[in-house]
């Protein structure tokens, strides 16, 4: 009954209420291991599409930061449609969706992929998941292989690019691999000889956001 599977990420609110997101659940436990609660994340979804996943840090480039808003509880967790990252249709969907911890309910956001992973026969193999972070009601979202910066702000479901592109990389996207492509020695040879734009990190003093 204690088991909250394979642990992709957490937060936590109080040692006495930690959330830990896994693959198709979200599991609310306490300093003692106990699971006070879990959430199916892909059964009985309100205004929701079947057969879709939760995406995780781990083993993966793209970096989704599990938050809560402490004063909605809304938890923001990072998304992704559960088919081969070659298929097209991976990219169409929502990458972010908010949790209502206290029902358990959850609502796709207008956040969705670059325009560079949706042409017809791009295909970014490793280099295929976005980074997110939360920050003062906002969703800070980036791509591994483009520079821009997207804002998405929670309030007004609105979101703002900002150009990040640094003087040292010559190409300002990286050169697809074709669908068909999934060699996985094809795909590491893919990953080294690109740029790679990491997660931001933002400075609220300067406002401004740094990247590595």
């Amino acid at each position: 009954p204690n088991g909250v599977g394979e642990v992709y990420d957490y937060y936590v609110q109080s040692m006495d209420s930690i959330f830990i997101l896994s693959t198709y659940k979200v599991s609310l436990i306490d300093s003692s291991g106990n699971v006070l609660k879990k959430y199916a994340l892909n059964k009985d979804a309100k205004g929701d599409e079947d057969g879709l996943d939760f995406i995780s840090s781990k083993g993966s480039i793209g970096e989704h930061r599990m938050h809560l808003n402490e004063e909605s509880g809304t938890l923001y967790l990072g998304l992704r449609k559960s088919i081969a990252r070659e298929k097209k249709d991976f990219y169409e969907s929502s990458i972010v969706t908010e949790f209502l911890w206290q029902d358990g309910t959850r609502k796709n956001l207008d956040l969705f992929y670059s325009e560079p992973y949706k042409e017809d026969d791009n295909y970014y193999a490793y280099l295929s998941y976005p980074n997110m972070r939360y920050y003062q009601n906002k969703l800070l979202v980036t791509f591994p292989i483009e520079p821009n910066i997207y804002v998405y702000d929670i309030n007004t479901n609105q979101t703002k690019k900002y150009g990040g592109r640094s003087r040292f990389i010559k190409e300002e996207v990286a050169t697809p691999l074709s669908r068909e492509n999934i060699d996985a020695n094809v795909h590491m040879a893919h990953l080294s000889s690109n740029a790679l734009y990491l997660d931001v990190i933002p400075d609220p003093y300067r406002d401004v956001y740094y990247r590595f």
